[in-house]
């Protein structure tokens, strides 16, 4: 699906943040040594697709020791588990690869605004966070929330088509989804 033309994506970028405490090393000269603690995140961004959505998922960090693969695991509220390898670049960066996570499963949509518990570890060095799991639109909010097949990502609401969704946002929700005759 076209999540770039998604006008419903929300994105969520949930990071420990650039904590920078301030760590002199023993070993290196006094005030030269600033080092970042590591830190992890992640993002979610909300794809519709016919029926529902899904939430595209990866975890991101920095600080970590530079050119070390390591991994990122998210452990969900139902104790499902995804656990994700990335290598870190010369900075300490690391992306993983994206994962789905289909919400029009009934399992795993009750999971909305559950905790998620993130973990990363790279050579010995670990950061973590828990974040919740955010909900998508139920309701488009523009005429583009309707187009290219999205007014398909509110089963609840039973458009029958495009111009029946369009409608109802052209009325602000006057004209009931499914009720409209020509």
């Amino acid at each position: 699906m076209r999540a770039t033309r998604c006008h419903h994506r929300l994105r969520t970028a949930l990071a420990l943040g650039a904590v920078t405490a301030a760590t002199a090393f023993a070993s290196a000269p006094a005030a030269s040594a600033v080092v970042s603690p590591p830190s992890a995140g992640s993002s979610q961004i909300c794809v519709p697709v016919s029926g529902g959505w899904l939430v595209e998922m990866n975890g991101f960090g920095s600080s970590f020791p530079a050119n070390t693969t390591g991994t990122t695991t998210f452990t969900f509220a139902n104790g499902d588990v995804v656990t994700l390898e990335a290598t870190t670049n010369v900075e300490g960066i690391y992306h993983t690869a994206t994962f789905m996570l289909d919400l029009r499963i009934p399992a795993y949509a009750a999971l909305i605004g559950t905790n998620v518990y993130e973990t990363a570890d790279f050579a010995g060095a670990t950061s973590s966070l828990t974040f919740d799991l955010v909900p998508c639109p139920t309701a488009p909010d523009s005429r583009a929330g309707c187009l290219d097949g999205i007014w398909q990502s509110y089963p609840g609401l039973g458009f029958l088509n495009q111009g029946d969704c369009v409608s109802w946002i052209a009325t602000e929700g006057k004209n009931e989804p499914g009720k409209n005759v020509p």
